[in-house]
Formats: structure tokens, C-alpha cells, sequence
């Protein structure tokens, strides 16, 4: 396990970040209306069977997708199709890719909010197939999934944070092959998150209903995730998790309905990615404009050191030793103001233009 476990760490090392969203436990709370994200994530997991028919094996997947908050307290995302790997010394080794979810979030009061997502089947099974068993990455054999979550929050500390997430799961289970348990028309999910300062995480989640009277509710899977969801730049969030879960091969950010449980397998999961805003580029109003020019003597055509006002925009500039001057100022009509002592007020008017430079000369009078 430790060899294994090791491969995954240099493996993602290498990685190119981009986006990621990857934790199980929501916080209740929202981001700003108009963020508009991509976020894309790898995980990698180290699988052992640890009795009966013992096995070790590797699995890596990645995920990607799109969330945007059109309006205030609502969020839509969109994860395409993931991709997936099997390799290992047990019975399954193949790839291919898996089903798509369309969800959203949405925010009712302070504290409490709520998710629902619906999963669409792609019918995108193992490519290539292997002669041994290959199981499908989709749920072809299946209607649509989905499920809700009741999302909880609340700050007990300055920094410190804790979530809590019910949730119902229908159609997103076991496939009813072999004799995995895990049903298919009914999960409930629990967890439970605390959110500490720097973006340090910790949480855990397991289903709190009964698979059959041959297993104990103590006995379900359980998932348990340390990890770090820090915005290292402006916009841009870095995530790194550890993960450790019981009975193995089965991941419900990722996929929710799967072949492989059993309550003698361990797995450990490394997930990294990283998430940044969507921007699209866009030509920046210019709404100002200058005024230049020089002020001189009518008669002897000296320059003149002189104060300019503009009563308007309770604004002022002073000419240089030459007489020439500059100011910028949002477009419109502005009062031009010159005293200087020894010679006549100067009063006029002049328009200052968007983006364009407005010359204006004066020559003052004794």
C-alpha cells in the first residue's frame, strides 16, 4: 500500500493544475453574483483488498467543469463525462469515461442552503475492453439519477466553521452486480466539515441508511478528507487532499454508482487541482479626456506662471516655468477660471472629449 501510495504522489506532482471543486461537504454560504468559474481536478486512488481474494490497484480520474452564480444565492454547474483509469493486480484494468451531472446550489437564509443535481447517462463504456472483467464507466442499464442536500453552516469561532449536509441519493448506487450491497433507488449521505483559517479543511461522510438487515448502519462505507482549499492568487484557488475510505473503489464526488465495494477493501485517494474565474475580454470605456496648451502674455508673448481652476469638477492645475500646462478630466463641458495678479480675469468654456486630447491656449491681458 505504502509503494502504491507513493506512485500516486510523484504521479500527480506532475499534474498541470487548473480548477477544481472536489470535496464532499458544502459550506451553505455563496459567492458573488456574476462568478462565473472552471474548475478542473485529478484524483488518483490506491486500492487494496486486505482479505480473501487480496489485491492492490490503482485508479486515476479526472474531473472538470463549469459553475456560475447568474443571480444572487443560486449557482448552476455542468460536470461533462469524467475520464478514468484501472490498472492493478486484481480483475479489473480499463479506462474509459463516465456520466454527466448538471446541478445546482442555492442559498435560503443565512446558514442553510440547499444542492440538487441530476446525473444524465453517456453510455460511454471502457475503452478498450479487455478479456477479463471490464466494468462500464456508465450507467447505460439505467434511467437518470440524481439526488438533493439540506446544507448547514455556522461559524463557532473567528476562523473556525462547521458544515453539515443531509442528503438523498436515488439512482445513484450499485449496479446490482455480483454482491455489492449498496442500493440503487435510496442512499442518504451524511456529513460533517470543518473549515479552519487558510482554507484547511476536514471532513467526513457516510450513508446513515440501512443497505440490508445483513449489514449494520456502523458498518457503511466512510470517507475521511484532510486537506487545504487556499486562494493563493487573486481569483485563483489551489486544492490538495488526502483521503482515507472503507470498502474502497467508490467515490461520490466522482462517481456515486460503481462496481467494487466490499467491506475488505481500503482505499487512500490523493486529489489536486486548482480553480480560476472565466473572464472574456472585453474593450474598457474610456471615459475621460485632457486639456493642454499654454498661457502667455498678449503683448510680449512671455510665458506666464498661472493657476487654471475648474470650478465644476472642484479641480486646479498650475502652469510649469514654460506656461504650458495639462490636466485630465471626466468627459463633459467645464467654467474655466485664470487669476493671475496684474492681469484681467480670464473666464470661458471648453468640452473635454472621451479618449481625446482638447489643446486650448490663452494669452492674458494687463
Amino acid at each position: 500500500m505504502k509503494k502504491l501510495f507513493a506512485i500516486l504522489g510523484v504521479f500527480f506532482i506532475s499534474v498541470p493544475f487548473f480548477n477544481v471543486e472536489g470535496k464532499y461537504v458544502l459550506p451553505a454560504s455563496m459567492d458573488e453574483k456574476g462568478t462565473l468559474e472552471k474548475y478542473f481536478y485529478a484524483k488518483g486512488y490506491a486500492i487494496e483488498q486486505t482479505e480473501g481474494d487480496m489485491f492492490k490497484q490503482l485508479e486515476i480520474a479526472i474531473k472538470y467543469g463549469v459553475r456560475w452564480v447568474p443571480v444572487h444565492n443560486f449557482e448552476v454547474y455542468i460536470d461533462p463525462p469524467l475520464v478514468r483509469y484501472h490498472t492493478g493486480g486484481g480483475s479489473v484494468a480499463c479506462a474509459g469515461i463516465g456520466d454527466m451531472d448538471i446541478g445546482m446550489k442555492f442559498g435560503f437564509t443565512k446558514g442553510i442552503g440547499g444542492q440538487a443535481f441530476v446525473r444524465i447517462p453517456t453510455g460511454a463504456y471502457d475503452l478498450p475492453k479487455w478479456d477479463n472483467f471490464a466494468p462500464p464507466f456508465s450507467n447505460k442499464a439505467r434511467t437518470k439519477g440524481g439526488g438533493v442536500k439540506l446544507l448547514f453552516s455556522q461559524e463557532l469561532f473567528k476562523g473556525l466553521n462547521i458544515h453539515l449536509n443531509l442528503g438523498y441519493l436515488y439512482g445513484i448506487g450499485d449496479i446490482e452486480s455480483k454482491d455489492n450491497p449498496i442500493p440503487w433507488d435510496r442512499r442518504i449521505p451524511f456529513g460533517v466539515g470543518i473549515t479552519l483559517p487558510h482554507g484547511i479543511f476536514i471532513e467526513g461522510e457516510t450513508d446513515i441508511n440501512a443497505y440490508s438487515d445483513a449489514i449494520e448502519i456502523t458498518k457503511n462505507p466512510k470517507r475521511i478528507v484532510t486537506g487545504i482549499n487556499y486562494e493563493w492568487l487573486q481569483g485563483i484557488k489551489f486544492l490538495a487532499a488526502v483521503e482515507y475510505g472503507t470498502w474502497g473503489t467508490g467515490d461520490p464526488v466522482i462517481h456515486r454508482w460503481n462496481y467494487g465495494w466490499g467491506e475488505n477493501v481500503k482505499q487512500w485517494d490523493i486529489t489536486l487541482g486548482v480553480s480560476s474565474p472565466i473572464t472574456f475580454p472585453t474593450k474598457s470605456a474610456v471615459i475621460a479626456g485632457a486639456i493642454e496648451g499654454t498661457i502667455t502674455d498678449r503683448v510680449t508673448g512671455e510665458p506666464i506662471e498661472a493657476k487654471i481652476m475648474f470650478p465644476k469638477a472642484k479641480l486646479s492645475t498650475i502652469t510649469c516655468k514654460d506656461g504650458k500646462y495639462t490636466i485630465i478630466l471626466p468627459t463633459g463641458k467645464y467654467a474655466i477660471a485664470i487669476n493671475v495678479i496684474g492681469y484681467e480675469t480670464y473666464t470661458t468654456e471648453i468640452e473635454v472629449l472621451s479618449g481625446k486630447t482638447t489643446k486650448k491656449d490663452f494669452r492674458l491681458t494687463h
